[in-house]
């Protein structure tokens, strides 16, 4: 590449005014997964390996209370996808009202639920336009899976996302509260022209802050 002109590998300079760099689509790759950790510090880039799968496109088996928005297989090509869009905030809505009502303080979708979909949705793109055919295209992994394409109609992914469907979550409750949080400070006080260390100690409730000696000898601390 020169300054106006372009050069080809047969050394054919050809000149030019503008250089448009297409690099296309690699969807497959998402930057957001290298960004995301679920359970055990996993990365999200590392659990889809190159292949992006969730359950309804939304929840992703080892990441609790985690939702996407436009996830794997559901792109469109054929109509809106503000459609689709539309329908995962009403779901995600739905799973987040569940949560506040039951109490619950997690939502995990189960591994074999998530598989499930996928396979179902895999099972309907056999035989399209979008994954058959022998054509390279940015819908395919470097597997030949499609990753990207919801398969058929909008409607039915409406009636599958109308409602949180709990009973392919594992559901959590919040942990109990840790006790009152304690910090030991070290303060210095001088008697009789020697410098004396004691111990200090204060409770933190929700309510209150107390505080008090542990050496019986110390001065007490001070708020």
């Amino acid at each position: 590449m020169r300054e106006r002109a372009v050069v080809t590998r047969d050394g054919t300079e050809h000149p030019v005014d503008t250089i448009i760099y297409g690099t296309g689509f690699k969807i497959m790759d998402m930057p957001v997964a290298d960004r995301v950790h679920g359970i055990g510090g996993e990365r999200l880039a590392d659990a889809w390996a190159g292949t992006p799968q969730a359950h309804h496109g939304i929840s992703i088996a080892g990441f609790p209370n985690f939702f996407m928005l436009l996830g794997p297989n559901t792109g469109l090509g054929h109509t809106s996808v503000v459609f689709m869009i539309e329908a995962q905030i009403d779901y995600v809505a739905d799973a987040l009202r569940t949560l506040q009502e039951r109490g619950l303080a997690t939502a995990e979708v189960r591994r074999e639920a998530q598989d499930a979909s996928t396979r179902a949705v895999q099972e309907r793109l056999k035989g399209t336009v979008w994954s058959t055919g022998g054509c390279a295209s940015w819908y395919l992994d470097e597997h030949g899976r499609n990753a990207v394409i919801w398969p058929g109609f909008t409607w039915p992914y409406k009636r599958r996302t109308l409602r949180f469907d709990a009973e392919s979550y594992d559901l959590r409750t919040a942990r109990p509260a840790p006790p009152p949080a304690q910090r030991v400070e070290y303060r210095a006080a001088a008697s009789r022209g020697e410098r004396r260390y004691f111990a200090c100690w204060r409770s933190i409730t929700k309510s209150s802050v107390s505080f008090g000696a542990i050496d019986p000898s110390g001065v007490p601390c001070a708020p």
